[in-house]
């Protein structure tokens, strides 16, 4: 007599988001931190994960915002700001812990809280006069505002130096001329971090100025929102400056401090961006895990067969390693200590880890999870962007191996 095919359900297997395989005390993090999660789990359970994938499936932008507005409205945007400009008030653990469990539904609320509250509302606590921080930065951190940065263009990606919007003063004005493509928020924000270029025939690292850009004002335009592989929810968009007039005093740091500004921000957002990739990792491998004792097969659950035994335990070797990775990151950070090579390892690491293992969930659990009925597959398709924004991969290997051979050269012999 034939096995008859068991077919195993999502809704019998669904995790609770972490409970069942990331425990609530996890040693390196203190009893206040172990709260906070537990704090943000329930939020994200609540408030996230009953809307993800319709969603994706409407490619709602506006429903994303809302989330996102109240995910920030209810301190979970930038940890690293004090709570009197309107941020969380705690540290870089802080901010990688909030961004690990409000990702592990899926790619919604951080679509507002990372352009918002990383991109925009960090470099103006970073380099902004009270008066940019009052009018628009804690507008932004309390979800009243919406927010992203302006940096990608046709012809400068990984290549800041590329940039071709032009900033020409003009009495106590700037005017703006260019493009932006891939602009996270672009087509639903209220202000802008613009990055122009100021003095051609300076070098790199002073050619640029950044600018807050009120979307309202006069010459920009949003081309069009991109069809996105994933992200559903995420507007990503086509912007044109013609002519836009900025006051000086929207000026974000001293004239051809741009590229200081886009830099200093890099670490504490590599650092934190770990836990944009280990919350879904920690998802789809609970999944896969649960599946694998309700699955069977040759009379057997499947976990039992060494071929898939061994790939849950790879799995968890690189969920574990990237949030150790992620936690030395984020405390070199909170210990105002240069993180440059140890966030550039991690964004690299986690980010196509993350690739990995849902990769791996994917062909544990096999022809269902290609389907809709499983979260796998839109993970997977909101994941294949992780090893490209923020820095692609090749792009953090380069850093990573300069900042390397500058430390050795430095090295007693």
């Amino acid at each position: 007599m034939t096995e008859p095919f068991k077919r195993v359900d999502y809704e019998e297997i669904a995790p609770r988001l972490g409970s069942s395989c990331m425990p609530e005390d996890l040693p390196y993090f203190t009893d206040e931190e172990n709260a906070f999660r537990m704090e943000v789990r329930d939020f994200a359970i609540k408030e996230v994960l009953p809307h993800v994938d319709e969603i994706d499936r409407m490619q709602d932008k506006k429903r994303t915002v809302e989330i996102g507005k109240k995910a920030a409205a209810a301190g979970y945007s930038n940890q690293m700001i004090p709570k009197e400009w309107g941020g969380g008030g705690r540290d870089c653990t802080a901010e990688l812990i909030a961004m690990e469990e409000l990702a592990a539904p899926g790619w919604v609320a951080q679509s507002y809280i990372v352009p918002t509250c990383t991109f925009l509302a960090m470099p103006i606590y970073m380099h902004g006069t009270e008066e940019q921080k009052k009018n628009v930065m804690m507008g932004l951190l309390k979800g009243e505002y919406v927010g992203g940065m302006g940096m990608t263009e046709p012809s400068a990606g990984s290549n800041v130096g590329g940039t071709e919007t032009t900033a020409v003063r003009d009495g106590d004005d700037w005017i703006l001329n260019g493009q932006k493509r891939f602009i996270g928020n672009g087509s639903q924000a209220d202000y802008l971090l613009m990055y122009a270029l100021t003095d051609p025939e300076a070098k790199t690292s002073k050619k640029l100025t950044s600018f807050i850009l009120d979307t309202k004002t006069p010459g920009f335009s949003v081309v069009k929102d991109y069809d996105l592989m994933g992200v559903g929810g995420m507007a990503l968009s086509w912007l044109k400056l013609e002519n836009v007039r900025i006051p000086d005093s929207m000026r974000l740091g001293e004239q051809g401090q741009g590229f200081e500004v886009a830099m200093n921000e890099l670490d504490p957002e590599r650092a934190a961006a770990g836990g944009l990739f280990i919350g879904p990792m920690r998802t789809a491998y609970e999944i896969a895990a649960k599946y694998c004792t309700e699955r069977e097969q040759f009379g057997t659950t499947i976990g039992r067969h060494q071929a898939i035994g061994f790939r849950l335990a790879d799995m968890f070797i690189k969920i574990e390693t990237s949030r150790l990775l992620a936690w030395r990151c984020a405390k070199t950070v909170d210990m105002h200590k240069p993180a440059t090579k140890e966030s550039s390892a991690l964004k690299l690491y986690s980010s196509e880890c993350c690739v990995d293992v849902l990769g791996e969930a994917l062909q544990i659990i096999g022809g269902i999870a290609y389907t809709k009925d499983y979260p796998i597959e839109r993970f997977i398709r909101d994941a294949r962007v992780y090893t490209l924004f923020g820095g692609t991969s090749e792009m953090q290997r380069m850093i990573i191996s300069r900042t390397i051979l500058g430390q050795a050269a430095r090295w007693m012999r």
